[in-house]
């Protein structure tokens, strides 16, 4: 007979629902078994997920808030960074607001619209605040790294599933019991 705990496996190994950046640090959306991963899938491919980031900068935008409507493409000769490209660039938005400014660095709250990659580091580097910590987008001066890897992190809260489930801004810091017993429910596990 099989013994108790050999039920108690997942059918097969956790699968990321969508990705983060090499260097950002985060929340994983996981999904145990397919149909699982695939109502994750959708929520994140049908932005019914939101997603907030927070990120110090160098400098300070003069401005408490803003969005960010640059179109980015693929850098080919220098992949796989990305660029601001007007004429052949995909769309891409990000808001953001200034939580707390410094004298040489300002945390600021991220909100991407879309889902470019390396979509914020861009942003925030074509306005001329670029992310502390990213060698890749930041130049000499942010090269600076605090605590190691690029200074951002991140929240994830259910647009639909999860939106009016107390905790309101979402995951802080690691996933709260309540927020991941919701999306249980919600995706029927």
């Amino acid at each position: 007979a099989p013994r108790p705990t050999a039920r108690l496996k997942p059918p097969r190994r956790p699968e990321a629902a969508h990705r983060l950046d090499r260097d950002t640090s985060g929340c994983l959306a996981l999904g145990r078994h397919a149909k699982a991963l695939a109502r994750l899938g959708k929520l994140f491919a049908g932005s019914a997920v939101d997603k907030t980031y927070w990120a110090v900068v160098e400098g300070g935008p003069t401005e408490e808030a803003g969005r960010i409507d640059l179109p980015l493409i693929c850098d080919w000769p220098n992949r796989p960074r990305q660029k601001v490209d007007h004429d052949q660039g995909r769309p891409a938005q990000t808001d953001w607001r200034v939580i707390r400014a410094g004298d040489d660095e300002t945390r600021v709250r991220l909100t991407p619209l879309t889902g470019r990659s390396h979509q914020l580091r861009v942003h925030m580097a074509a306005i001329g605040h670029p992310i502390v910590g990213d060698g890749k987008y930041g130049g000499a001066a942010a090269c600076r790294v605090r605590g190691g890897g690029v200074g951002v992190g991140q929240g994830v809260r259910g647009g639909g599933p999860l939106r009016g489930h107390e905790g309101g801004e979402g995951v802080r810091g690691g996933p709260r019991r309540a927020v991941l017993h919701a999306l249980a429910q919600r995706l029927g596990l």
